[in-house]
């Protein structure tokens, strides 16, 4: 049998597929449009500016017959720059598997070599998916990413060297206060979801009230966490909305899910998302208390984006005979990427490279909301 190209196996464009692909390994319970990627959010370089611009809530005034008009100032805009997280891994492969590529002439060892390297490329593609997952859990559950020292994604700020911020006032965090100076959930908000009495149909009003008064952005989709459906399922009001509504008078909370629409919100479970730390510890992304209030996906493009940055990548897995010939192989990728490594110092041997280098970015910190609805 002729011999096959390594290129052909380990070139950048065979692992770009690999590593693009977000797979299952761990639950993604969120809503697929906070994964897209928009082209104009796939953005040169390890950095992104964007300005941020305000509309207004007020009105015109009123100015006396052919008098002259009232002088306004011009409305505030600001730039705001945010760094990417990038991340890279590598696999090196025995130089033993990188002969027996060349040499097909023992088909059956060929075929487990490849099989080793397409499987090991899976991994790889695995984990940077999940790495995905986990930072948009994070930034939507504590409002920021936070890394340790070995560079691991971490569920929550606790052992963090390293934090990516949405800048999420602290107002928006916790029990939610609003103009003017009152909490809106929790026991000091008018009673802890966990009490049955709590009128919580009127704490969800008071909060969209308030984003309606702050600036517009209806919160619409609530994210919840593992206690959230049972402290419904037993709420007076909420049971006797469900009773008066035709909507929901035949359907209960069914398997520990919110019915779609109920207290016109979109009710996403999302208390399932977990990972496993490289040390194996495994860990949940969610608090079990914790509802994230959003505007819908309408808004996305206002508040939301996934950023890619850019890296330079080479084609091939050929060694070059000079810094030119090296550059001229090179392609600007956006977000993952991949490619396979041939290396002669120390040792002769052939890596599998991976990385990726993106930020989910809340462009609007005040229409989030992170919400705990017990403390």
């Amino acid at each position: 049998m002729s011999s096959k190209a390594l290129n052909d196996v380990l070139g950048w464009v065979a692992l770009t597929k690999a590593v693009n692909v977000i797979k299952d390994g761990i639950p993604n319970p969120f809503p697929s449009w906070l994964f897209s990627v928009k082209g104009e959010d796939r953005i040169l370089g390890n950095s992104v500016k964007y300005n941020r611009t305000y509309g207004t809530r007020k009105a015109a005034r009123v100015v006396r017959e052919n008098a002259p008009p009232r002088h306004r100032e011009l409305q505030q805009e600001e730039l705001v720059e945010a760094k990417f997280v990038t991340f890279g891994e590598e696999m090196i492969f025995d130089p033993q598997i990188l002969m027996t590529l060349r040499d097909y002439e023992s088909y059956d060892n060929a075929d487990r070599a490849k099989r080793l390297v397409a499987n090991n490329l899976q991994v790889l593609g695995t984990l940077f998916g999940n790495a995905r997952i986990v930072a948009v859990a994070t930034t939507l559950a504590r409002g920021a990413i936070y890394v340790d020292s070995d560079g691991n994604l971490l569920p929550t700020s606790s052992g963090a060297s390293l934090t990516f911020s949405q800048q999420i006032h602290a107002n928006n965090i916790g029990t939610i206060v609003d103009g003017d100076g009152n909490n809106i959930f929790g026991a000091s908000g008018g009673g802890s979801w966990a009490v049955n009495s709590t009128n919580i149909p009127l704490q969800l009003r008071r909060l969209q009230k308030h984003a309606s008064m702050q600036h517009g952005y209806k919160p619409t989709v609530a994210l919840y966490g593992m206690k959230i459906a049972e402290y419904l399922s037993q709420n007076d009001y909420v049971l006797d909305y469900m009773a008066r509504t035709p909507a929901f008078q035949s359907q209960g909370l069914k398997d520990m899910s919110i019915p779609n629409g109920l207290l016109g919100f979109e009710w996403i479970p999302v208390w399932d998302a977990s990972y496993t730390k490289d040390d194996g510890t495994k860990v949940s992304l969610w608090p079990d208390d914790g509802v994230t209030f959003l505007p819908g996906q309408s808004d996305a493009p206002a508040f939301w984006s996934l950023f890619e940055g850019s890296t330079q990548v080479p084609t091939n897995v050929n060694v070059h005979t000079d810094a030119m010939a090296a550059l001229n192989s090179m392609k600007t990728v956006y977000g993952a990427y991949g490619y396979g490594l041939v290396n002669q110092r120390p040792a002769f041997n052939v890596s599998a490279m991976a990385g990726d280098r993106f930020l989910p970015a809340i462009k609007l910190p005040d229409v989030v909301y992170l919400a705990n609805c017990v403390n």
